[in-house]
């Protein structure tokens, strides 16, 4: 609890969460959810001990928004929902796993290593620097409380610590710089010519009988795109929100119900004095007793703590944690410090870290806000619980009255205000507003919806959205005339003929090449351009790329002969390359800085090797039940 890791902590665990507490805000807003209890209804047990669906939930939620930002307008989350489930399930399960290890070997998360990062999250903050009251509001606004949500994050920072100290006993060293940078910064020395596949267009025929018959052949190549246009009811709890009264007599007994969730809970200021227990309990605690009775005798109570107690992070302030509440301390060390008046001395208290006493120097009785100070808030949750309640129950009617007329939307439109909408022709591939969700494409083409003529069932959208969809104009896919394509045919044709030209002339000229001499004299003779270079770098852009890439993927020459090779490349010109020597990176003129970074690059590849295998052992011996009915 009180040991000092380091003074900063930074890595993949601790960002998997820390970096996604915003975003867990924002999808986990309902307390009930939250503060559910999770007995008998874990993600996964691990050794026994419990995985809670909660901490699955959460891993679950920042993994669905790294994919989202990463693939943006692409993301389809029903395409991606398993391997998220199983991603998320998996990082819990590291973590936990992490979690025992680290504690097998003693290791501990302290306060002030707690603090440090959560002063680095922006929403924990106020004009750039942590703010209690900003972090308060933050898990307020999440409905997760202060002792569950730091309990997550210092698993997290646990695992990361375990996960530090494994990859930081990797490095590098000088024989294994000095061969990457040999390989990083290879030359190797060719000759190429490039036959253009662009230059034989010019000259292949393609007649008319040669592209209709490839029309007939490849029809489902140049067919019209299947569309539907579609009418739709809409209903939105967001929408019905503005329709909703409260009274102020409603928000008074509002106010009353739920006033204890906005009670700021009771905190203490205290400094404390730790003496490990080490080998020997007793004389730790003789040592304890002996510090308590110089204190009771007058002496300072600061000056002790920094010349006696065994606690790095608080030791030097005098044994001072700053303020805490509840579910943060070790049990014993918690109901010593909260039972004690203002500027009490405890007795010794042992505690798994080792004797405490502790001396209280502030205390902030928990107040609950008053009505006019929260009415807004107040406001706001009860109209969209009100909101949300109608919602639902318009939905089971909307429901239920478009099942009973299929083939119209207008009787659920009348009954419910609500207006019939409509969508522009799109494709299978979806188009603009609700057009866009994968429900609604799969729905809109489905056999009840496209061919019986049906409405669609209810269709749940983001955002506490509810649709029901019917078919308004379906135009089938269909061949596309001949003489609409014949152009983009004859196009093509040209393109694949040349291109077998362009590879058969490179063929029949590469038979001919015995040796690097002879290479340019019959690129010459042939008149293509005969390309001599420098030496050539892997990351070269002097030559084409391709060229570049295939050539460092060749055997080394001899000395008596070059290697001579020929390929096509992708946009169907044919290369005649001649690989006539290497030359390595040159250990003499590598800096000081280029061989830090060299090092850092190779130590972190052998630290994440070794991270990987540490993880692998941990999941070989351990007993792991993943229950996937409950995620």
């Amino acid at each position: 609890m009180l040991q000092v890791i380091r003074d900063r902590a930074q890595g993949i665990f601790v960002w998997i969460i820390i970096g996604g507490i915003v975003v867990s805000f924002a999808l986990f807003g309902i307390n009930d959810y939250f503060t559910g209890d999770d007995t008998g209804n874990e993600a996964a047990l691990v050794n026994d001990e419990k995985v809670s669906i909660y901490e699955y939930q959460v891993a679950y939620s920042n993994e669905r928004s790294r994919m989202q930002q990463m693939f943006g307008d692409n993301f389809d989350a029903d395409m991606f929902d398993d391997q998220l489930k199983k991603t998320a399930l998996e990082r819990v399960i590291d973590i936990q796993l992490l979690n025992q290890s680290a504690r097998d070997l003693g290791m501990r998360v302290s306060d002030e290593l707690l603090l440090s990062e959560l002063a680095q999250v922006e929403s924990f903050q106020s004009d750039g620097r942590f703010s209690k009251a900003s972090y308060e509001q933050a898990l307020a606004a999440s409905g997760e409380g202060t002792a569950r949500f730091e309990y997550r994050v210092r698993k997290s920072l646990l695992a990361q610590q375990l996960i530090s100290g494994v990859s930081a006993s990797d490095f590098a060293t000088d024989s294994e710089i000095q061969t990457s940078h040999r390989l990083r910064d290879q030359e190797r020395k060719i000759a190429f010519a490039q036959i253009s596949a662009k230059e034989f267009e010019k000259s292949v025929k393609v007649d008319s009988a040669e592209l209709k018959k490839f029309y007939d052949e490849n029809q489902d190549r140049y067919q019209t795109q299947e569309q539907v246009s579609l009418q739709y009811l809409e209903l939105s709890a967001a929408n019905l929100r503005k329709d909703v009264e409260v009274t102020d007599a409603e928000l008074e007994e509002y106010y009353e119900t739920e006033k204890d969730r906005f009670t700021k809970p009771e905190e203490r200021k205290a400094r404390h004095i730790l003496i490990e227990t080490g080998d020997d309990a007793d004389k730790a605690k003789a040592k304890a007793d002996d510090l308590y009775q110089q204190i009771k005798n007058g002496a300072s109570f600061e000056e002790l703590a920094k010349a006696h107690s065994q606690d790095p992070g608080s030791a030097s302030e005098g044994g001072d944690l700053g303020f805490f509440g509840r579910g943060l301390m070790d049990k014993a060390f918690e109901e010593s410090a909260f039972g004690l008046a203002k500027d009490e001395v405890s007795t010794p208290i042992r505690s798994e870290f080792g004797y405490h006493i502790i001396r209280v120097d502030e205390i902030k009785s928990g107040d609950a806000p008053t009505f006019e100070n929260i009415k807004a808030e107040l406001d706001q949750e009860l109209r969209r619980e009100r909101s949300e309640k109608l919602y639902f129950d318009k939905v089971e009617s909307l429901a239920n009255l478009t099942y009973e007329t299929p083939d119209s939307l207008t009787p659920a439109a009348e009954e419910l205000g609500l207006t019939v909408q409509a969508t522009p022709l799109f494709g299978r591939e979806g188009g603009p507003g609700i057009a866009a969700e994968n429900k609604v494409k799969q729905a809109a083409f489905s056999d009840e919806v496209l061919s019986q003529k049906h409405n669609s069932e209810a269709i749940e959208l983001p955002g506490n959205r509810t649709i029901v969809i019917r078919v308004k104009q379906h135009n089938p896919a269909n061949v596309k005339p001949f003489e609409q394509v014949k152009a983009t045919i004859e196009s093509e044709l040209r393109q694949q003929q040349a291109k077998q030209q362009a590879k058969e002339k490179g063929e029949a000229l590469l038979a001919q090449i015995n040796d690097a001499a002879n290479a340019e004299k019959v690129a010459k003779q042939n008149k293509i351009t005969w390309n001599k270079t420098d030496w050539v770098k892997r990351s070269g852009s002097s030559v084409n790329s391709e060229i570049v890439k295939k050539v460092f993927t060749l055997a080394k020459p001899t000395k008596e002969k070059a290697r001579i090779e020929g390929f096509a490349l992708n946009n169907g010109d044919y290369a005649l390359v001649v690989f006539e020597d290497v030359r390595d990176g040159d250990v003499k003129t590598l800096k000081s800085d280029e061989k830090k970074n060299i090092a850092t690059s190779l130590s972190m590849a052998a630290g994440n090797e070794t991270s990987n295998r540490l993880l692998s052992g941990l999941k070989d011996q351990a007993t792991i039940v993943r229950n996937q009915s409950n995620l």
